[in-house]
């Protein structure tokens, strides 16, 4: 890795140990990322790749910011009023991922409150050094999870093509942000606890009410364009209804969590009825 200088390329394949400082290194140039293909806490094999880094499918991003530029007069997923870059803009190293994917399921299985640089450190089977080195406080580990499971759920959201006329593409697409799966039940359950958290802590809230609007302006383009295509109620306005699907889609999220496992066609079936209340063709 020490070869490799800004502005060059090359392919190496090895094995390597010890803390993520060297992963982020390597990050630091522009159009060198790394691919791990294994890992077992923090050994596996790296690649260095002619691509600029990114923390998640750059493809998936674009697709939603050019979904958000559409569908509000902002005109672009950066925070306009505060300057501030975007949940979904915002890039991750692999070492962060890890982590904060690690975060997440501690949230999902034991709660909220038992994040710590320790319990994160004893899921990754690392040394509490190492996650430290990437995320120094519990606010930091739990301010990267939300931005990282907000990512998973749009990622997921806009691998679904919808269709203005046609509403079950956009019950499928909903139906990523449901305890359908086991990533999706992680971040189902990550969400409502940080919805809770942020009541009491500004410095979640932000992201979290950032994650919700994104969303809002997603669903009113979507029901605008439901509208045009005469699939949409006459009677209730698109920004109406965009918070009437969300309600929908977080309150789903809460019954289901609570309730004993139900079947994702039964889950789906129960989204899809909520949204026959809004949209013609269901």
């Amino acid at each position: 890795a020490g070869g490799v200088q800004q502005g060059e390329s090359c392919e190496c394949g090895g094995v390597f140990h010890g803390d993520p400082s060297l992963v982020d290194r390597l990050l630091s140039y522009d159009r060198t990322t790394v691919r791990i293909r294994s890992y077992e806490g923090y050994s596996g094999e790296a690649t260095a790749l002619e691509r600029p880094r990114s923390r998640w499918d750059e493809r998936q991003r674009m697709a939603l910011a050019k979904e958000l530029r559409r569908t509000t007069a902002e005109g672009s997923v950066m925070d306009q009023e505060t300057d501030q870059q975007s949940v979904l803009d915002t890039l991750m190293s692999p070492a962060a991922i890890m982590t904060a994917d690690a975060t997440i399921a501690i949230i999902a299985e034991e709660g909220f409150d038992r994040v710590s640089v320790r319990s994160v450190a004893a899921r990754l089977g690392v040394a509490p050094g190492t996650v430290q080195y990437r995320s120094p406080s519990r606010r930091t580990l739990l301010t990267d999870a939300l931005i990282r499971s907000v990512q998973r759920q749009a990622g997921r959201v806009v691998f679904h093509e919808v269709a203005p006329a046609q509403p079950e593409t956009f019950v499928r697409a909903l139906a990523e942000l449901l305890p359908t799966g086991t990533v999706q039940r992680e971040d189902a359950a990550a969400w409502v606890a940080f919805g809770a958290a942020a009541s009491t802590r500004p410095w979640l809230a932000d992201p979290y009410w950032e994650a919700l609007r994104i969303m809002r302006t997603w669903v009113e383009g979507v029901l605008v364009d439901a509208r045009k295509a005469g699939r949409m109620r006459a009677d209730l306005p698109p920004a109406e209804g965009a918070r009437l699907v969300t309600a929908l889609v977080n309150g789903l999220t809460l019954d289901l969590l609570n309730a004993p496992p139900t079947e994702s066609d039964e889950v789906i079936g129960q989204l899809r009825s909520g949204l026959g209340l809004i949209l013609r063709g269901l």
